[in-house]
């Protein structure tokens, strides 16, 4: 649960209630607190308990900083900067910069903890489509001199609905037909329910509509499986 492909859960209530427990227990460890917290945020998001992820960011970013460890603080700072964007906090310019500067671009976290890729989304679902394109070129790069194909394939799925957003869907059919498939196999259920709806996005931007509606049912199953 606390490996850095935490997306790969098969259950995120499971790891939910498992992550809880140890974050009762870590006590004053704020090494621990903070490793947890990148984690247990995560599962917060992906059921949909977005302030609880926001007052867990919180705590989890006040305990990197006594760590005084730069790579947790970035870490911690790109989770505050995602969970107070999802419950309309906007977006905190510092907490952006910071996180993007203390980050160490050697590090082969997965894009559960890479600041970059939180960053990324946060700017793609602002609008902000040119620095998003900007960040996730970078990140694409690195996860592929890294060997990280899973990190590669979970990352593209969010360049496709920029360039979906961009107009560009000739882009988008391009990155779901070649940089996707390789890494799904790598990324159990949540890797399946990413392909399909990355595919139903880009079938209903280009007229496909029967495709477009069965993909998103399936994706749909699929992240239900998870409890997202």
């Amino acid at each position: 649960l606390l490996s850095t492909d935490h997306f790969q859960a098969e259950s995120y209530p499971e790891s939910r209630a498992a992550l809880e427990r140890a974050l009762a227990q870590a006590g004053s460890d704020d090494r621990l607190r903070v490793r947890i917290g990148l984690s247990l945020a995560q599962d917060y998001y992906s059921i949909r308990l977005d302030q609880k992820a926001a007052e867990l960011a919180e705590l989890t970013l006040a305990a990197a900083r006594r760590l005084d460890n730069p790579e947790r603080i970035a870490q911690a700072c790109a989770l505050k900067l995602f969970a107070d964007f999802n419950v309309g906090r906007g977006i905190d310019e510092r907490l952006r910069e910071e996180a993007l500067r203390l980050e160490d671009p050697n590090a082969r976290t997965g894009i559960a903890e890479a600041p970059s890729d939180l960053v990324l989304l946060v700017l793609l679902w602002a609008g902000r489509l040119d620095e998003a394109r900007v960040i996730s070129g970078t990140l694409l790069r690195r996860y592929a001199e890294q060997g990280q194909v899973p990190s590669v394939a979970l990352t593209t799925v969010f360049v496709v609905q920029l360039e979906c957003w961009s107009g560009d869907i000739g882009a988008a059919k391009v990155f779901t037909e070649v940089a996707f498939d390789p890494g799904v196999l790598q990324m159990g259920t949540l890797g399946k329910a990413g392909a399909q709806w990355m595919r139903s996005m880009v079938d209903a931007y280009t007229g496909e509509v029967d495709a477009a509606r069965a993909g998103a049912e399936d994706a749909r199953t699929l992240f239900e499986r998870l409890g997202s």
